[in-house]
């Protein structure tokens, strides 16, 4: 399934106001890196669905965790991966199926020169050839779907 982002404000809505996130790898404990981002969701009132995925664990502080993406109520228009670069590649292909808007994570993966290539390479880059809406920064990575782009 695709769902392509169809404008950049689109996009804006799906990466900075989504209605549903997905944090895959959610730590149990709010004081791990990848425990931090259900914390702080929590703690700034943010008002949309958050599914904390982590396939080890019943519960992730506090709250129902589900062991994949693909056992969500819902498909997330955002996920977040706050884990190691090495579960990065499957995450991404999971969303694709899924048809997620924006995958973002943290800069570790960034720099890993597979993962950059996997994105720029077919199926993963648009109709053009070049990474559809792959961003690239020091505080994170933002990866998108456009039309045509994760198919």
């Amino acid at each position: 399934m695709i769902s392509a982002l169809s404008s950049p404000a689109a996009l804006a809505q799906a990466l900075l106001h989504p209605a549903s996130v997905a944090l895959v790898g959610a730590s149990d404990d709010p004081n791990k890196t990848a425990g931090r981002p259900l914390s702080y969701l929590r703690q700034a009132g943010y008002a949309g669905r958050v599914y904390p995925v982590n396939p080890s664990r019943a519960t992730v502080q506090g709250e129902h965790a589900w062991a994949r993406l693909a056992d969500l109520p819902e498909v997330p228009e955002h996920v977040f991966v706050p884990t190691p670069t090495d579960s990065v590649l499957d995450v991404a292909r999971e969303c694709a199926r899924l048809g997620v808007k924006v995958l973002t994570g943290w800069p570790a993966a960034s720099l890993n020169p597979a993962l950059r290539a996997t994105f720029a390479s077919k199926p993963w880059a648009s109709s053009r050839g070049s990474p559809a809406c792959a961003s690239w920064a020091p505080a994170a990575w933002v990866w998108c779907c456009r039309p045509k782009a994760w198919c």
